[in-house]
């Protein structure tokens, strides 16, 4: 059965620039290794994504998509389907003073951030400096060698897979929440009266002798699997808690998200 919208899998890959053959993504270490792309910081091996979801690129999404669970295919992407068309307003004359000002030396090929816009320095000449801000595979058709491992159903599983999405971090762990026993008063909810509970206590036992005898000493908390906690080895502050959590929650199948920091 094809990979439906919607749904979580893990994913293996290699991006190609399409003309040079020049890797500039992939999951898989040694190849970055072999290729000159490791970065020691990155988190490599397959990747959880949710399909249709923009995980991926607009192209690669669309592919996996015509794919089944266990199928390795190769697929090739025009410029509008991966990073874009490069757009001629998104090359822009700097001052150079404009640089020097912030203790920066342009010289070609340097990344730089320029009023919230990241572009890269294509020339430097007469004062006046040439940015471009396109991305620096803008215009151009990539390859993606692409293999579908595994569904992800488990939600613990799925909110670990988009929290190292979003924040980098892989989490130590994430587990659900534990839930209060049956019949046990909830957080904020009132204590009952001794009459109150004594004649709850009544009431319940004519039923137990009716029905099924009540197992008594089981008060074991339960597993709430619609809240869940994320340990994290590096606290990350609460505002960007809230904003990755709201995130999660518009698409996995959970209602809360609390963050720890915790150790395996």
């Amino acid at each position: 059965m094809m990979v439906k919208q919607g749904e979580f899998v893990k994913i293996e890959y290699t991006g190609r620039v399409k003309d040079s053959g020049e890797v500039f993504d992939t999951t898989d270490e040694s190849v970055a290794k072999e290729n000159n792309v490791y970065d020691p910081s990155a988190q490599y091996g397959a990747r959880i994504i949710c399909v249709g979801k923009g995980h991926v690129l607009k192209g690669l999404d669309a592919a996996i998509a015509e794919h089944k669970v266990g199928d390795s295919f190769t697929v090739s992407l025009k410029p509008e389907d991966a990073f874009g068309k490069k757009s001629a307003k998104l090359i822009q004359l700097i001052s150079t003073g404009k640089f020097k000002k912030e203790g920066i030396n342009p010289v070609p090929g340097m990344r730089v951030n320029v009023d919230n816009m990241t572009g890269t320095i294509k020339s430097v000449s007469g004062g006046r400096t040439l940015v471009d801000f396109n991305h620096p595979l803008a215009g151009k058709e990539l390859v993606y060698e692409v293999r579908i491992v595994e569904p992800v159903s488990d939600r613990r599983e799925q909110v670990a897979g988009m929290v190292e999405f979003y924040t980098g971090l892989k989490p130590v762990k994430v587990e659900y929440s534990s839930k209060a026993p049956k019949g046990a008063p909830e957080s904020g909810e009132k204590k009952k009266s001794e009459k109150e509970a004594a004649a709850e206590g009544k009431e319940k036992k004519g039923v137990e002798k009716a029905g099924k005898p009540a197992e008594a000493g089981k008060e074991e908390k339960t597993q709430d699997k619609d809240s869940v906690t994320v340990y994290l080895s590096t606290a990350i502050p609460e505002e960007i808690q809230k904003i990755i959590g709201d995130k999660i929650k518009e698409i996995v199948s959970v209602k809360n998200i609390s963050f720890a920091i915790g150790k395996e």
